[in-house]
């Protein structure tokens, strides 16, 4: 980004010497601090409408669950319902099924909290279909904004050796 109008500045001024580019960068470990569990629930009967209420009912107590928690986010995903036909035997007559599912994402830097929830939405019927730690937006963003003064420090200090080394300031 320095170099730009550098550039654009030689074209009009013929600026005479040297343009040198020098670039820093900087890595640090961080840790993930957000634990994600990715379940859901799954519902099989005779009637769309059963299976539409059963799902409704079980997500609600499990969205009530998870809101009881502070700081823990909560998110449904994708609902579907729908019909299949199947035979029992091969002289038996097609038989008509509906069956529906959704999930629910939960977020939230308190492990314990979200491993005790994760437990309880098992017990009335949810299924895991994931636990995972990743790096909160929070930590990314703090991180990013220290690596950047970080760099930026390292560029300075490498801006002034090389002036020394070329007898400048």
């Amino acid at each position: 980004l320095l170099t730009t109008p550098l550039i654009s500045l030689a074209g009009e001024d013929k600026i005479e010497g040297t343009l040198l580019n020098v670039s820093a960068t900087e890595f640090i470990e961080v840790p993930e601090d957000l634990l994600v569990a990715n379940l859901h629930y799954e519902f099989e009967a005779t009637t769309a409408k059963e299976v539409q209420n059963q799902i409704n009912v079980l997500m609600a107590k499990a969205i009530e669950k998870a809101k009881l928690l502070k700081d823990v986010k909560v998110s449904t995903q994708q609902y579907s319902v729908y019909k299949y036909e199947f035979v029992l035997n091969k002289n038996d007559e097609r038989k008509t099924k509906w069956r529906g599912s959704q999930g629910v994402i939960i977020s939230g830097k308190s492990t314990d909290d979200i491993l005790k929830l994760t437990g309880q939405l098992q017990e009335i019927g949810l299924v895991v279909d994931g636990l995972s730690y990743t790096i909160s937006n929070d930590t990314r963003e703090e991180v990013r904004d220290s690596l950047m003064e970080l760099a930026v420090e390292k560029l300075m200090k490498k801006s002034k050796r090389v002036a020394k080394a070329l007898g400048r300031d």
